[in-house]
């Protein structure tokens, strides 16, 4: 009689035969689509200080890898190197630009770039910029924004900016990753821009000198 190897050491050597190449950390390239058309361009000068990473992750992450029973293979990380908060402040300061603002982003010790007038300040707060699968890949993007006044005092509007996507899970490529990392982050960006181009936004802006 032919013995049987149990249904659960067959699962461990599909999920080695599948994953054992993608152990520890799987770096990955973090980009956005050309943003969707806006309804009005705007005008103005905004100063972004740098986005705050308050995520409960470990911030030199941006994802989970698993096998095919769900359990932990390493993290994923970006292809650069770049910082999250680095990489997502940049990505906001893309929309603003898009509305058709002068974005400046505040640079470390420093309060007020010199010799350019300034409408408003805008902070962010990343709450969740993460990658988690099984059995399909899933990324969300979530991010509280404050304008304030050219002083950084008062607070003159907010909003929380999310976007997220899920797609099948085929064969764990980094192809795969960035495709759904790409997908949600497309959706807050343009949520964000066609906030920044909004009556609303463009009222507190010019509020703010």
């Amino acid at each position: 009689m032919k013995k049987r190897i149990p249904l659960i050491f067959t699962s461990l050597l599909l999920a080695v035969l599948l994953n054992g190449c993608a152990l520890g950390v799987t770096h990955v390239n973090v980009a956005h689509s050309p943003l969707e058309p806006v309804a009005q361009k705007r005008a103005g000068t905004i100063l972004v200080q740098p986005f705050v990473d308050n995520r409960k992750e470990d911030h030199q992450y941006i994802g989970t890898k698993r096998d095919v029973l769900g359990l932990p293979l390493g993290n994923m990380g970006v292809n650069d190197g770049k910082r999250v908060d680095v990489m997502v402040t940049e990505f906001f300061v893309d929309a603003l630009k898009h509305a058709g603002y002068d974005a400046v982003i505040q640079t470390s010790g420093a309060t007020q770039p010199v010799g350019v007038k300034i409408n408003a300040v805008l902070q962010g707060e990343i709450k969740e910029f993460w990658l988690d699968m099984y059995m399909a890949t899933w990324h969300h993007v979530n991010v509280d924004l404050r304008l304030l006044d050219k002083d950084g005092k008062l607070v003159l509007w907010q909003k929380n900016i999310q976007g997220g996507k899920s797609n099948p899970l085929w064969l764990g490529l980094n192809s795969e990753f960035e495709k759904v990392i790409q997908q949600a982050l497309d959706e807050a960006l343009n949520r964000a821009a066609k906030e920044f181009a909004s009556d609303e936004f463009y009222r507190q802006v010019k509020a703010g000198n």
